[in-house]
C-alpha cells in the first residue's frame, strides 16, 4: 500500500505542475501561485478515513479547485482592513506545528549546529529549544587519557585477545567498531594541541548579529592567532611554493586561518552555548552524569507508531526513551566517527526482485548487510600522525616567520609547523605566548608500535634527520609526553541525509523474528507479530536523520578540514532549515490554506506543520551534495 501511495504522489506531482501556466494567465503573483499548487496537492491527498486510501480529483475538479483558490485570494486581499484584523485574529488561535530538532554529540559539528539553529527558534521558525544530547559530563577528560591508563596497566585497550585482533586483519571490510580506541576524537574538554579552523566556518558568525555569535567570534578570536606566510618545501629546504593569507579574518575573498588550542576552541562553544540555554533558553543541553560509570549514549530511534506526522523519539543505552511530549521532526547525528546513528541507519539499500529468479530471504538480508557494511566502513590510510606543541619563537625557529609544509617522497613521510600565538590561561587573555605547532605523518611501523615516548621521539629524530632546519630542532625542543600519536583513519564514503528510519527499523525487526523463528522453527513464520504489524500500518515514516562533522565522513588528517567542515556543516544545516520553513508561518493567508496538513481519523485534532516535509528532503540531499563535492575536491588536490 505504501509503495502504490508513492507511485500516486509522483502522478500528482505531474499534475500539479500542468496548472503553473493557468495561475499565470488569471494574474496571480509568484507567491500566490506557488501557495495555490501546493494546497491542491494538498487537497487531493486528503484521506479516506474508512478505506484509508488516497482520494483522487480528476482534471476537471483540480481546474474548478484552482479558481476557487484563485477566487478566494481576490476576494481576501479586497476584503475590508476590519474583517482581515478579525480573520488574524481567528487564525492567530490555531496551533500550528513547528519543526523539532535533537543534536546527538557534544562536540564542535554539535555545538556548532546548535548555535546555528538558535537564531532560527529566537525568530520563532522552528519549536525551542534545540536539544543537545552528549554521552559524556561536560568536564570528562578526553577519552585518549583513559586509553592509555589501560595501556599502562597492561593488555589492549580494547580487550582484543591475539586471535580477534588476527581477524580483525584479515577482515576485508573494517568499520567503527573495529577501531574503538584508535580515533577518540577532541572529546568533551579537547587537548592543549593547537587546530585550525579556516576563515569559511567564522564568516557565518561575523555576519550574523545575534548576540552569542559575537561573542563567540570575539572569544576564538581573542584565544589564538591567524596565520599569515605560508609554503611548501622539498626536504632538502627547497621552496616550492610561497603564499600569504589575511591576518585580520576580515576579507571576504581572501582566504584566512585561525590557529588556537583545542581546549579553547571547545570552551568558546559551551561558553556561547550556555549563554544561549540561560539567557533565550533556545538551547538545551543534556549531558552524562559524572558519577556514571559507563556514558549514556543514543543507541537508536524510537517510532511512534500512532503518530500521523513523520518524527520520532531517541532511545538511549540504559532502555529509556527522549520526552514523549518533544518527538523530533529532525535528528542530527554529531557523534563523530564511532556514530552509533551512522552505524545504525546509514547505508540501507532494499533490493527489490524484479527478475524472474526467486533469491531466498537469508541471501537478500545478506547482501543488504554487506551494502551497509561497506557503506560505513573506516579504512586505515596506512600512516601514523604524531603532533606536538613546540615552545619556540617564530624568531628562534628561522624560515623568514614562514609556516611551511614539507612533502617527503617514501614511507608517507611528511612534516608542517605552524605558528599560533594564544594566551597562557583562559582565565588571563592578555598575557599570550607563542608556539610552534608541528605535525609528522610516517608509515614506519617501528615508530607506531613502541609504546616508550622518549624512545618514541628518538626515532621519529632519526627518521628526520636528514630533513631541513627547523626539523630537527621543533622535535627535540618539545617534551616527549606532550607528543600526541594518532593512527590515520578515515571513513570510505560519505553518508546522505535518511528518510526511511521507519522502514529500517521495521525491517530489523522483522529480521530478528525471522531469526528466532527460524532458530525454534527452522523454517520462517509468516506472522510478523502485534509490534511489526503496528509499525507497518502506521502513516509515520520517521524523522530526517542528517549527519554533519566526522559522523558524516572522517577524512584523512593531513587535509586538516575537520573542524572546519563540521562548523560548515551546522551553518548549511540550518540554512536548508530556514528556506523550508515558510517565514510567513504567522500569516493568516498561510494558514487559512491546508499546507502540510496530516489528515488523520475525524476524532484527531488536525495540526498543519510550518515547514513542507519534501522541500526538506530536497534541502538536506543538496547540502550532502554540496558537501560531498567539497570532500572530492579536498581529496583530489592532496
Amino acid at each position: 500500500e505504501r509503495a502504490r501511495a508513492k507511485e500516486r504522489e509522483r502522478e500528482i506531482a505531474k499534475k500539479g505542475g500542468c496548472v503553473k501556466k493557468m495561475m499565470y494567465s488569471n494574474g496571480c503573483t509568484t507567491a500566490a501561485s506557488s501557495i495555490i499548487r501546493r494546497h491542491i496537492t494538498t487537497t487531493i491527498h486528503a484521506r479516506n478515513n474508512n478505506s484509508r486510501h488516497y482520494i483522487w480529483c480528476n482534471k476537471k475538479q483540480q481546474h474548478d479547485l484552482l479558481r476557487s483558490s484563485i477566487s478566494f485570494f481576490s476576494t481576501t486581499t479586497s476584503s475590508s482592513s476590519s474583517a482581515t484584523e478579525e480573520d488574524n485574529d481567528k487564525q492567530s488561535k490555531k496551533k500550528v506545528e513547528k519543526m523539532r530538532i535533537a543534536i546527538v554529540g557534544g562536540g564542535a559539528a554539535g555545538l556548532s549546529t546548535a548555535l546555528h539553529l538558535a537564531p532560527l527558534v529566537s525568530k520563532g521558525i522552528i519549536e525551542g529549544p534545540v536539544d543537545l544530547y552528549e554521552s559524556l559530563c561536560p568536564d570528562s577528560p578526553h577519552p585518549s587519557v583513559e586509553v592509555l591508563k589501560k595501556k599502562k596497566k597492561g593488555g589492549s585497550a580494547s580487550n582484543d585477545t591475539g586471535e580477534q585482533e588476527k581477524q580483525k586483519k584479515n577482515k576485508m571490510v573494517k568499520t567503527e567498531a573495529d577501531w574503538p580506541d584508535e580515533y577518540p576524537g577532541s572529546g568533551p574538554v579537547g587537548r592543549s594541541i593547537g587546530v585550525g579552523i579556516w576563515s569559511t566556518a567564522l564568516a557565518p558568525f561575523r555576519t550574523s548579529n545575534h548576540p552569542t555569535h559575537r561573542h563567540l567570534l570575539d572569544a576564538l578570536e581573542s584565544s589564538g592567532s591567524y596565520v599569515g606566510r605560508v609554503g611548501y618545501r622539498t626536504p632538502t629546504g627547497r621552496w616550492l611554493a610561497r603564499s600569504e593569507l589575511d591576518t585580520t579574518g576580515l576579507h571576504r575573498h581572501q582566504p584566512a586561518l585561525l590557529f588556537l588550542p583545542e581546549k579553547d576552541l571547545l570552551t568558546s562553544l559551551k561558553e556561547a552555548v550556555r549563554m544561549e540555554e540561560e539567557q533565550f533558553g533556545t538551547i538545551r543541553t543534556h549531558y552524562g552524569s559524572p558519577l556514571a560509570t559507563t556514558p549514556t549514549t543514543v543507541e537508536e530511534i524510537h517510532i511512534p507508531p500512532k503518530s500521523i506526522h513523520s518524527l520520532g523519539r531517541l532511545t538511549f543505552s540504559d532502555g529509556t526513551l527522549s520526552s514523549p511530549s518533544t518527538p523530533y521532526h529532525l535528528i542530527v547525528g554529531a557523534d563523530g566517527m564511532h556514530s552509533k546513528l551512522r552505524s545504525h541507519y546509514a547505508g540501507h539499500f532494499f533490493k527489490k526482485q524484479k527478475s524472474s529468479v526467486v533469491v531466498s530471504q537469508d541471501r537478500i538480508d545478506d547482501w543488504d548487510k554487506s551494502d551497509q557494511e561497506e557503506c560505513n566502513a573506516v579504512e586505515d590510510r596506512q600512516y601514523t600522525v604524531f603532533r606536538g606543541c613546540s615552545p619556540m619563537t617564530i624568531k628562534e625557529m628561522g624560515a623568514d616567520g614562514y609556516s611551511f609544509q614539507t612533502w617527503g617522497e617514501g614511507d608517507s613521510m611528511r612534516f608542517a609547523v605552524v605558528s599560533m600565538v594564544h594566551p597562557t590561561s583562559s582565565s588571563d587573555k592578555g598575557n599570550k605566548k607563542e608556539e610552534q605547532v608541528w605535525f609528522i605523518t610516517t608509515s614506519d611501523p617501528k615508530i607506531s608500535s613502541e609504546s616508550d615516548a622518549s624512545v618514541r621521539k628518538k626515532l621519529l629524530m632519526k627518521k628526520f634527520q636528514n630533513w631541513h632546519d627547523p626539523i630537527g630542532r621543533l622535535i627535540e625542543s618539545t617534551p616527549p609526553d606532550d607528543i600526541l600519536m594518532e593512527r590515520a583513519l578515515a571513513h570510505r564514503h560519505s553518508v546522505g541525509p535518511v528518510f526511511n528510519v521507519a522502514e529500517i527499523a521495521l525491517h530489523e525487526l522483522e529480521l530478528n523474528e525471522r531469526r528466532n523463528k527460524r532458530k525454534k522453527y527452522g523454517f520462517e513464520h509468516l506472522d510478523i507479530g502485534e509490534k511489526n504489524r503496528a509499525l507497518k500500518e502506521s502513516p509515520n515514516l520517521g524523522p530526517a536523520l542528517f549527519f554533519v562533522g566526522d559522523a558524516n565522513m572522517t577524512v584523512d588528517p593531513v587535509l586538516a578540514q575537520g573542524l572546519t567542515m563540521a562548523m560548515e556543516g551546522g551553518h548549511a544545516l540550518s540554512k536548508s532549515v530556514e528556506r523550508c520553513c515558510f517565514k510567513a508561518a504567522s500569516s493568516p493567508l498561510y494558514r487559512s490554506t491546508n499546507l502540510n496538513v496530516a489528515h488523520s481519523d475525524e476524532d484527531e485534532e488536525i495540526i498543519p506543520l510550518n515547514f513542507d516535509p519534501y522541500q526538506l528532503r530536497d534541502e538536506l540531499r543538496y547540502q550532502h551534495k554540496k558537501t560531498w563535492s567539497k570532500i572530492v575536491m579536498f581529496i583530489t588536490s592532496n
